[in-house]
């Protein structure tokens, strides 16, 4: 069966990024790692036998916070602060990024200029508890509260998959395998003919009548697909085949769309109606400018399907088997949506449900029970206020820095599995599905996949980043769009003060509580918070001012009630992988990535040589030479290296050859 190819510019495209990675870059580190996941995740905690226990503490800790790096948390009140000065960073260009000022107390919705003052800056309490959270989930070997069940896995593939037709028949799915058949936009290469004519009168997925003619063949002389000589609408002596029209995207210098003519073979494919759906989720992906980015740059999200009109009318589309399990895409080369969820993945590791089997961090900050039950919703034992500025600035404005526009910044992307996810050994590709290696087909010569059995997709870890020492707020330079944003950062060396309410806690819980807030007394060690934190920004430091607990005495029949100062310090001279619950192993990769005062060199994301977008990066890391990858036979060159390793550098740190060495 002929297999669409990459359009000959894509190829070119992918050359050159493939010779830009040859080339390589400086030494980098990725801006975050994994801490990876301790076995035996503890779920021995029931909540009511912890209250009921004696000798439980309830008191307050006070804490001091100072920033390290400039720190930015927008106030929600605006997304169009200092407009004037926003339009003057951006040269007056026709771009108009969003905008924000710090979180303060004060609506900001009528700010517009840069010297306007936006009132003290404040560090929401939420904020500071969700940093505590993570790092305490990572060092009590606890649950991963913050996984997302719903989230749709999926990532772009340039292995090309085969055309058919997929229908609906008697409550089943089902593909007709197809011959893709190139029909002219416009005379190219050894096609003389041009249907742009006819083609504007077909719809999607239109019967048509056609004669099959030559092949188009590459510039290197090899026989591509199978060409169109004539075409019409109805069947005719000149045109004995019958096809399905089909259009893809509009891309620069395209010269052909497609007839997918069914292929004679005994029986249709069954297809699982999960398959179906992955398929219109895939669609939807398309149609998300968050995820499909070029959008904005006339890609139309197969707006031509019609995801309604499946069971009735059908869809061409491109298929793939790996495994028993069948991925559907509108593309040759697309993107595959996959059956695991994080929720399959990460099943050991799932979010509490029940107070009965609390991890030691869920025991603690509570847990929202998403039944209507008495056993999965447990209150939580700690209060994190607000973080109030301790005022020591002659103007309010000293507190912040000038206005800047940040580098675009986007959401994580666990598609980047080379990343996200454990090697299998000795794999060429692997994602949250499968995983294979290329071997050669003895007959042919060809590369094909050997897939690997029982594979199961284990993801690297808890999700950290490193400090990054700047100077200064980062700025986007001239490459500006409506994608990056504005903001007025927090400055360096501004000190804050908050509190931490405890309720009915051990004394144990208490400590851990400690050692998390200031890292043990590390005074390398910080913690990272706000946005821009792979640029470098939300470097803050914890420190515990002190500790009081609250004392409830009956004294000549008065009840007496008193808060009494503890040594906040007696954690530090505690064994701390006794007193959290984690490995050496575990204590020293977060201490390692939470370091500040030794921040790794080059912290950034993957760039090329010559170019600074990101994606670069990963398509010649699958083409690079030494692992032997090529557009349509992708090979993984190099992956993160891990936090137990003595060395934080990435690139040509871990190639492809090492690996399997």
């Amino acid at each position: 069966m002929m297999h669409d190819l990459l359009p000959s510019s894509a190829r070119r495209e992918h050359k050159k990024m493939a010779k830009s990675y040859k080339k390589g870059t400086e030494m980098f580190v990725n801006p975050y790692n994994f801490i990876e996941l301790q076995k035996g995740i503890r779920k021995d905690k029931d909540y009511r036998s912890i209250k009921e226990q004696k000798d439980l503490l309830t008191g307050e800790i006070t804490c001091s916070l100072e920033t390290l790096t400039p720190l930015f948390i927008p106030n929600p009140t605006t997304n169009n602060a200092y407009p004037e000065t926003v339009r003057r960073l951006v040269n007056n260009r026709d771009v108009k990024p969003k905008s924000y000022d710090f979180f303060t107390y004060n609506d900001l919705s009528n700010l517009n200029d840069e010297d306007a003052d936006p009132g003290s800056p404040v560090l929401p309490g939420s904020e500071i508890r969700g940093v505590i959270r993570s790092a305490f989930e990572a060092l009590t070997n606890s649950c991963l509260s913050s996984i997302n069940d719903d989230t749709v896995l999926y990532k772009r593939t340039t292995i090309p998959a085969d055309p058919g037709r997929l229908y609906f028949s008697d409550g089943q799915w089902y593909i007709k395998p197809c011959e893709r058949i190139g029909i002219a936009l416009k005379k190219a290469g050894n096609d003389p003919n041009d249907f742009s004519v006819q083609i504007q009168e077909l719809h999607e997925g239109q019967q048509v009548f056609i004669k099959i003619g030559g092949y188009y063949k590459t510039r290197n002389g090899f026989d591509a697909f199978r060409l169109v000589n004539k075409i019409s609408t109805s069947l005719n002596k000149d045109c004995p085949d019958s096809g399905y029209f089909h259009k893809g995207e509009s891309f620069m210098r395209k010269h052909h769309e497609s007839i997918f003519v069914e292929i004679n073979r005994p029986e249709p494919i069954e297809i699982p109606e999960k398959a179906v759906m992955a398929m219109k989720k895939n669609i939807e992906l398309y149609r998300d400018d968050t995820v499909n980015i070029d959008l904005k740059r006339g890609h139309c999200g197969y707006r031509h399907i019609n995801l309604d009109n499946f069971k009735t009318s059908g869809a061409l589309i491109y298929y793939r088997e790996r495994n028993g399990r069948y991925y559907l895409c509108p593309a040759a080369i697309g993107r595959e949506v996959f059956s695991n969820r994080l929720s399959d993945i990460i099943a050991d590791y799932a979010p509490c449900t029940s107070i009965k089997k609390l991890c030691p961090t869920c025991a603690i900050f509570g847990i929202a029970g998403k039944e209507r039950s008495e056993d999965s919703a447990a209150a939580s034992r700690v209060r994190l206020t607000d973080a109030k500025v301790i005022e020591c600035r002659d103007e309010p404005l000293d507190y912040y820095d000038r206005v800047t526009i940040l580098p675009e910044l986007a959401s994580p992307k666990p598609s980047a599995t080379e990343f996200y996810l454990v090697k299998p050994d000795n794999a060429d590709m692997w994602n949250y599905d499968y995983a294979f290696s290329w071997v050669r087909d003895k007959k042919t010569n060809k590369k094909i996949e050997n897939q690997i059995q029982n594979y199961e997709p284990t993801i690297r870890g808890r999700k950290f980043y490193w400090h990054k020492a700047i100077q200064q707020a980062p700025s986007a330079g001239n490459r500006v769009s409506e994608r990056n944003v504005a903001i007025r950062p927090l400055r360096c060396g501004i000190q804050f003060t908050f509190n931490v309410y405890f309720n009915d806690i051990t004394k144990q819980e208490l400590n851990q509580i400690l050692w998390v807030l200031e890292i043990g007394g590390h005074n390398e060690n910080a913690h990272k918070m706000g946005m821009g934190k792979p640029l470098g920004l939300g470097s803050v430091r914890i420190n515990i001012i002190n500790v009081k607990v609250r004392k409830i005495e009956l004294k000549n029949s008065t009840i007496e009630y008193r808060l009494d100062t503890i040594d906040h310090t007696s954690h530090r001279q505690n064994n701390a992988c006794e007193l959290l619950g984690c490995t050496d192993s575990i204590l020293s990769q977060y201490l390692k990535i939470t370091n500040y005062a030794n921040p790794p060199e080059h912290v950034s994301y993957p760039m090329n040589q010559g170019g600074t977008r990101v994606y670069e990066w990963f398509v010649g890391n699958k083409q690079a030479d030494e692992g032997g990858g090529t557009g349509t036979n992708p090979v993984i060159t190099q992956i993160l290296p891990t936090l137990k390793k003595n060395s934080v550098s990435m690139n040509k740190y871990e190639t492809y050859e090492k690996q399997r060495k």
